[in-house]
């Protein structure tokens, strides 16, 4: 941490930055260090704000206009060259999910994805870090951050489907034929045999990479942003509040309230957000509002005519299933209407009217089974 100090004070760290670039990567695993340590280094240095531990108050204000500097740099590289880039791959990604692209025409492998991911990874813990900062919080919130971070939050939700809670992989029959594992569990293929090493391990192809993580960071960093100042509790930050309805920030939110087992915790860090999003601001309120009266009516089917049985599909936490309600239904005696004999008879026509209704007993138990 004192070397990473001391190349601060002489102003090289954006020199290192630029020695440790690779042109293949998004950003380099040695990149990915470096602004780990300045990160550290940010942290370590306050307490209860931006003053300074020690020193006097000319070198603490030379402190802070340095740390501006170098935090502006940083954030100036992940606006112009991380963002971009990891929205173009989002972006592709989107694409080939939506079947209007070839997966042979996805330009990296899975282990570029991981580079680029833990370093867009970095980034974000760098910003969280800094909007714990009073005073740099507010540099965020001048530069508006949440065009960026809502960039990425809305790429990764047209790129990567959700994971349910519970995943069931599907085998057809052709792959248990083709598993010699199937029959005779202690027997070995040819082709096993005969290259005598094992078989790779399975994995999702590059197109299909997760970016795990990645959604729960943006929501703690739009959290910080969106909570009202320290000698405040309420409303959340009103300039903040309009830059999210500005660039259409709430229906991600609102997409990312599902659960997602790639993002565990994002479902309830979206609260969060949500909750200082709305507090205080009509535009926001407002946008839900639309959404409420626009929504579509429910899809309910009426079970078909002699069936007892209505099925709907529910989504639990991100576990599908049918659950079948059935319900049992009793026939009247025919009775008569008009006429007073059991019997009609030719001076006086009955007519027969059957009813079907549903058993109606001291208890709902009764009616459902």
């Amino acid at each position: 941490m004192q070397i990473v100090e001391a190349i601060h004070c002489s102003a090289l760290i954006p020199y290192a930055w630029n020695s440790l670039r690779i042109s293949k990567d998004i950003v380099s695993p040695a990149q990915t260090v470096l602004l780990r340590l300045v990160g550290d280094m940010l942290a370590g240095r306050t307490v209860g704000g931006s003053m300074p531990k020690d020193g006097p108050a000319g070198e603490g204000k030379e402190k802070d206009e340095r740390d501006l500097k170098l935090v502006h740099f940083f954030y100036s590289s992940f606006r112009s060259r991380i963002v971009p880039e990891c929205a173009a791959l989002m972006h592709l990604q989107a694409q080939i999910r939506a079947g209007k692209s070839d997966a042979s025409e996805f330009p990296v492998d899975t282990w570029d994805m991981e580079r680029a991911r833990d370093g867009l990874a970095q980034y974000l813990d760098f910003l969280k870090t800094v909007a714990e900062m009073p005073d740099m919080r507010l540099k965020l919130v001048e530069w508006e951050a949440v065009y960026d971070l809502v960039t990425i939050l809305s790429g990764v939700e047209a790129a990567v489907a959700k994971k349910p809670l519970v995943h069931v992989p599907q085998r057809n029959a052709s792959a248990a034929a083709a598993d010699p594992m199937v029959e005779r569990p202690y027997a070995k293929g040819a082709d096993t045999l005969a290259a005598g090493a094992p078989s790779p391990l399975l994995q999702e192809p590059a197109h299909k990479f997760a970016w795990s993580g990645i959604k729960s960071q943006i929501f703690v960093i739009i959290a910080t942003l969106l909570q009202p100042p320290p000698d405040r509790h309420s409303p959340g930050n009103p300039e903040v509040q309009m830059q999210m309805v500005r660039h259409n920030g709430i229906a991600p939110l609102l997409s990312s309230t599902v659960y997602d087992d790639n993002n565990p915790y994002a479902k309830e860090r979206v609260t969060i957000c949500l909750k200082w999003l709305l507090d205080g601001c009509d535009a926001a309120s407002d946008f839900i509002r639309q959404l409420n009266r626009a929504e579509p009516a429910p899809n309910l089917q009426q079970p078909a005519a002699g069936s007892a049985t209505a099925t709907q599909t529910l989504r639990v936490d991100g576990v599908g299933g049918d659950v079948d309600v059935r319900v049992r239904v009793r026939r009247r005696q025919p009775h008569l209407v008009g006429g007073t004999s059991p019997l009609p008879d030719d001076e006086q026509q009955a007519q027969v009217e059957e009813t079907t209704e549903t058993l109606s007993g001291a208890s709902i138990e009764d009616d459902f089974m």
